[in-house]
């Protein structure tokens, strides 16, 4: 008779996502603007992270950019100037496992969504717009 396999997956980590908040735009100027991500779990997150994935590129937010808000809410600023202009995938992950280097698949649990990088109109200086003034003579 075999032993019966321990679970690697620690009690009272999560088993999926109930909330995720990211903007549906943000908007860029010379770069693009700062903003926040929250999500909230079912459990404890032993380690959570955050990619975009502009223009194929990856950019990971793990535990050292992902504070702990309150009991399974966490939290990231997402500095400025990090997207390019275009509609780009986010992925909100967490292991169930601290050592996420010895997970197997199942231990992984993702949420995706997207955020799009638009253009700020442009206004006009005040140097190029004509301002015309009159008086009226009685």
């Amino acid at each position: 008779m075999r032993p019966l396999r321990q679970s690697s997956t620690p009690t009272g980590a999560f088993s999926r996502f109930l909330s995720v908040h990211i903007p549906g735009s943000i908007s860029y100027n010379t770069k693009s603007q700062k903003f926040s991500v929250k999500f909230t779990s079912d459990g404890d997150i032993p380690f959570p992270q955050i990619i975009f994935r502009p223009n194929g590129n990856e950019i990971i937010f793990n535990n050292d950019k992902i504070r702990l808000v309150k009991k399974n809410e966490y939290a990231a600023e997402i500095p400025e100037g990090l997207l390019p202009l275009g509609t780009h995938t986010v992925q909100i992950e967490g292991c169930r496992r601290k050592e996420w280097q010895q997970s197997t698949g199942d231990d992984w649990i993702k949420w995706f969504g997207e955020i799009k990088v638009l253009q700020e109109p442009t206004i006009p200086s005040a140097s190029n717009t004509m301002v015309s003034s009159s008086k009226k003579k009685n």
